[in-house]
């Protein structure tokens, strides 16, 4: 098996992660997980590792994964579906952000005290 090195900024900036294309074996480290949601943290102002993160979602959508090796918690076979998944969290996050700070201008963490 030849694995191929994939640059998957988000988690945090030099995440990575590898692929088998012939195996179709994904080992996605902190990128993809089953059945929680990768943090992404704010390290600086330079950044945007959330918009990072979504790209780098978009990147390996683009494999044909047919199983998915994390770092954390159980192995997986439904990669698209779960990168679907997650980036339907973060706009659904985003749209409740947005509704809140409608309301008047808040810091972080009195958007995060409203937030579900």
């Amino acid at each position: 098996m030849v694995f191929k090195c994939v640059e998957t900024p988000g988690h945090t900036k030099g995440h990575m992660c590898l692929y088998e294309a012939n195996k179709k074996i994904f080992i996605a480290g902190d990128h993809i997980l089953n059945d929680i949601t990768p943090t992404i943290q704010l390290w600086s102002d330079d950044r945007n590792p959330l918009r990072e993160y979504l790209a780098s979602l978009d990147k390996v959508n683009q494999f044909d994964i047919e199983l998915v090796l994390p770092g954390h918690r159980s192995i997986f076979r439904h990669c698209k579906e779960r990168i679907q998944e997650l980036k339907d969290h973060h706009e659904k996050r985003l749209d409740e952000i947005i509704s809140i700070l409608r309301n008047g201008r808040k810091n972080a963490f009195q958007v995060a005290s409203q937030m579900t």
